[in-house]
C-alpha cells in the first residue's frame, strides 16, 4: 500500500464533499470526510523547528531546536497547531454557518448555498452565482451555509 500523498488526499475530501453536499452521505461518510480535512492539514504541515543537538542518553536528557518560525508561542512544540475546527465542525457547531474571510470559493459552482452578506442580506443560491472575494462592501460574503438537497433541510 501507498502512502497517500496531500494531493491524493485533497482529490479524495473533493470527492466527499461533493457527495455531502449532494446529500448522498451517510454518518460514516461525514466521520470519513472530517478525518479527510483532519489528514490533509498533517499532509500539508511544514516543520516548525529542527533537532540540532542531542546529548548522550546516559546524561540528563538535553536536547537544542532550532526555530523555523517566531510567531510560536510557548508551549508543546507541534508540526502544525492541533485544529479541530474543519469546514465541516464549523458547520455543524454554527447553526450550520460557515464564516468566510473572503478569497476564491471553495465548493463546487452548482452547490445550492445560502449567503450572508456583510449587509446583513441573506440570498439564496448557487455557489458560482455570487463573488467570494471581499471588495470591502456591504456585499461581501461574511458567512455561508450549504443547502442539503436530500435529507430534509431542502424546503
Amino acid at each position: 500500500m501507498n502512502k497517500i500523498t496531500a494531493e491524493k488526499c485533497r482529490e479524495i475530501l473533493t470527492h466527499f464533499k461533493s457527495l455531502n453536499i449532494q446529500g448522498h452521505l451517510l454518518e460514516e461518510g461525514k466521520q470519513i470526510l472530517q478525518a479527510l480535512e483532519i489528514a490533509l492539514q498533517v499532509l500539508e504541515a511544514e516543520p516548525v523547528a529542527d533537532v540540532v543537538a542531542w546529548n548522550h542518553p546516559s546524561e540528563e536528557r538535553k536536547c537544542s531546536v532550532q526555530l523555523r518560525r517566531f510567531d510560536l508561542k510557548p508551549g508543546p512544540l507541534f508540526m502544525l497547531a492541533p485544529q479541530t475546527t474543519t469546514d465541516t465542525y464549523r458547520q455543524i457547531e454554527n447553526d450550520d454557518w460557515i464564516e468566510w474571510g473572503g478569497g476564491a470559493c471553495k465548493l463546487p459552482g452548482n452547490s445550492d448555498v445560502e449567503i450572508r452578506q456583510r449587509g446583513g442580506r441573506v440570498i439564496r443560491c448557487k455557489a458560482d452565482m455570487h463573488t467570494w472575494w471581499w471588495r470591502g462592501g456591504a456585499n461581501d460574503i461574511i458567512a455561508y451555509r450549504v443547502i442539503e438537497m436530500m435529507g430534509g433541510k431542502d424546503e
